[in-house]
């Protein structure tokens, strides 16, 4: 009677370590399948940081350029469009800047 009930208590046993092994190996699964998702995210992060680093560089290079294209154009503006102390003149020559009329159209 004693020795059915080791044997009973040995199997038990056993089961239960049987059923605890297959949980440690699920949770590591578990465990290096999220150091996995962490890395993932790491490499992630680091790619978006050098994007963004060099997202600011170009929009600096664009305001630098946006700039130097501001004055190229400001420097060849055709000289009768540029202001002139005569305000009749100042009136023909906006007009002829912004609707390409000339002062023989107007009179």
């Amino acid at each position: 009677m004693l020795n059915e009930t080791n044997q009973n208590l040995k199997k038990e046993l056993e089961s239960i370590i049987l059923d605890l092994e297959e949980k440690l190996k699920e949770h590591q699964k578990n465990e290096d399948s999220l150091k996995s998702e962490v890395e993932t995210l790491k490499n992630e992060i680091a790619e978006k940081s050098a994007l963004q680093s060099k997202l600011q560089e170009i929009e600096a290079q664009l305001v630098k350029a946006e700039s130097r294209l501001h004055e190229e154009v400001t420097d060849k503006v055709p000289m009768f469009c540029k202001p002139s102390a005569n305000s009749e003149m100042k009136y023909l020559s906006n007009l002829n800047c912004k609707y390409n009329i000339t002062s023989k159209q107007l009179y």
